[in-house]
């Protein structure tokens, strides 16, 4: 599933030195690609194929529309959900007690 959100990218541009940087339709899924572990498989990968080290960069593809000001989009409850069951310690845990995800609540940031 990781490989679904990369996916999504508009171009791929080489900045030089080992360092690559994705472009991505969604922000959504910058996100969860530029997670440590998500963004580190990806590297690994890359590395192992190309025999050299390399260093990713996952960005949202900005549109006309983008501004500073406007609110964030909202991730829908199925999308919580998938990204939620992709984590290691979620997985973990879905599978010792046999369970499944009805929802995700997000921690409030700390002000």
């Amino acid at each position: 599933m990781t490989a679904d959100f990369a996916a999504d990218f508009t171009a791929v541009q080489d900045l030089g030195n080992g360092h690559i940087r994705v472009v991505l339709r969604e922000s959504y899924n910058a996100t969860l690609c530029n997670r440590i572990e998500r963004r580190s498989r990806f590297e690994a990968v890359l590395c192992k194929r190309l025999g050299r080290p390399i260093t990713l960069e996952f960005l949202a593809q900005q549109t006309r529309g983008d501004s500073a000001h406007e609110a964030p989009r909202k991730i829908s409850r199925r999308d919580r959900i998938r990204a939620a069951a992709q984590d290691p310690y979620v997985k973990a845990a879905l599978e010792i007690f046999s369970a499944e995800i009805t929802d995700v609540i997000e921690n409030a940031p700390k002000k």
